[in-house]
């Protein structure tokens, strides 16, 4: 099997470095790694030029977006099966025995999905994760995965059509594609397994600016209007909601900044379902 591992990567030195030196771990006759760069031509220059990754390939572009980058990377890839790794993730060296294993063992499978934990803290990152392997499904799909944790098998990313770029880092509705994509999955019967291994460690962002969770909730809220047919979908967006609303009350008097992220995240969830429903802020450079 071979893997194709896809890194967008935007204003990010020090930690891509990290990146390519885990990836390097891996066993190179089996790897690519393709390096999608949105910025300043050269920015990445000394960085690329210390790499020990055998099949490396640079494309540079002239625009932002995590999801539109993963989509232009993939063009580029010849593996088997594709991640789109977080250029700010590092991941263990055991990577590709697990997940060559993994899909060797079922030739059903069209994505396989993974833990991810803070470095420092050692505590689940962004999302919950199971204790125990599961399906992937219309109960868990938001809380066991995330984009930059995902392994898709090649046709069946090819068959989704890969990510929204309305969605996601760097356009206006700010995050979400990995829900997205998981959705559109799930509602063509794709197999999609969650396996209770650490494959990724990424910092935990507990002091992210509040402007962040009010772009990203922007997505939540895009997500909504996008599958707001599906029961499933509309109850978990909202309890995202509900839980938003208390948490900016609850924590009014006592901890202001923590009911500040909650507001925001209540409020970009509002605004990105109305603007998403006016066909606003579309438009890719």
């Amino acid at each position: 099997m071979k893997l194709s591992i896809v890194v967008p990567t935007l204003g990010r030195k020090k930690e891509l470095a990290e990146l390519l030196e885990s990836l390097a771990q891996l066993p190179q006759e089996y790897i690519e790694v393709i390096i999608v760069d949105q910025n300043a031509i050269g920015f990445l220059d000394d960085v690329l030029a210390k790499t020990s990754i055998d099949q490396l390939q640079h494309c540079h572009v002239h625009f932002t977006g995590a999801a539109r980058a993963r989509n232009w990377g993939f063009r580029f890839t010849t593996g088997d099966v594709v991640n789109f790794c977080d250029d700010d993730a590092n991941v263990v060296p055991e990577l590709y025995t697990i997940v060559k294993t993994v899909f060797a063992n079922d030739k059903a499978l069209g994505m396989a999905t993974f833990k991810v934990v803070d470095p420092v803290f050692n505590l689940p990152c962004m999302v919950s994760f199971a204790n125990t392997n599961c399906t992937v499904s219309r109960d868990n799909f938001n809380t066991i995965t995330i984009e930059f944790a995902q392994f898709w098998r090649r046709s069946v990313f090819e068959k989704l059509h890969g990510y929204d770029e309305t969605l996601g880092i760097g356009v206006y509705y700010g995050a979400d594609e990995g829900q997205d994509i998981v959705i559109r999955a799930i509602e063509q019967s794709i197999k999609m397994e969650y396996f209770n291994q650490i494959l990724f460690f990424h910092p935990q962002k507990y002091e992210a600016p509040i402007k962040r969770y009010y772009q990203y909730a922007r997505g939540t809220g895009r997500v909504l209007y996008l599958h707001g047919n599906k029961l499933y979908v509309v109850k978990k967006q909202c309890i995202f909601l509900v839980k938003s609303f208390v948490g900016f009350f609850i924590y009014m008097l006592w901890r202001p900044n923590t009911s500040l992220r909650y507001g925001a995240r209540f409020s970009g969830f509002i605004v990105g379902f109305f603007n998403s429903i006016f066909g606003r802020y579309l438009v890719k450079d």
